[in-house]
């Protein structure tokens, strides 16, 4: 039994180790760091990322080439910041790090993320709905006011649908 538990703690204890860090310390040593800056570029990491590499080599006396790493994240940035990509990058709900200067992008991220939640609500709606249907076809199992109650709220969420999907147009002129 005391094997046993010694054999517990250390496996807990890897797993405590192991589960805080983001980089292994090979993967510290073989890591080309201006190349991975760029795959985290194209992708809109967190830039504050590299941090956290930098603890995670320390511990292994290793010493991140942060430099290389920005350097080529920039070049990533370029990619990941075109006007196109910011609605893709909202309308599949992704976070955004305001790692971007390009204004076009950032509007466009904003109108994908709009649609993102505008979708996720029409799923929830539809969910809810659902929900108060199953209940509603109970019909012993409901008293007058509940079923009222439940009736108000399905009409409340089918008006708040209706006027989620009704058509809305945003012309912005300048002269």
């Amino acid at each position: 039994m005391k094997n046993q538990n010694i054999f517990f703690s250390l496996l807990l204890t890897v797993f405590l180790v192991s589960g805080c860090t983001s980089m292994s310390i090979e993967e510290c040593q073989t890591t080309h760091w201006g190349d991975l800056g760029y795959q985290q570029g194209q992708v809109g990491e967190n830039p504050n990322i590299i941090n956290d590499y930098a603890k995670d080599c320390s511990e292994g006396g290793i010493t991140v080439d942060k430099e290389a790493w920005s350097q080529g994240y920039e070049r990533g940035l370029i990619q990941y910041c075109s006007p196109r990509n910011g609605y893709q990058e909202g309308r599949n709900g992704r976070s955004y790090y305001g790692v971007c200067d390009n204004e076009q992008f950032n509007k466009n991220y904003e109108l994908g993320r709009q649609a993102y939640l505008k979708e996720e609500r029409l799923n929830d709606i539809k969910k809810e709905i659902e929900d108060i249907d199953r209940k509603l076809r109970d019909k012993n199992g409901l008293d007058p006011d509940e079923r009222k109650r439940l009736n108000d709220e399905r009409k409340s969420l089918t008006n708040e649908r209706a006027s989620l999907l009704s058509t809305s147009y945003q012309f912005n002129v300048t002269f």
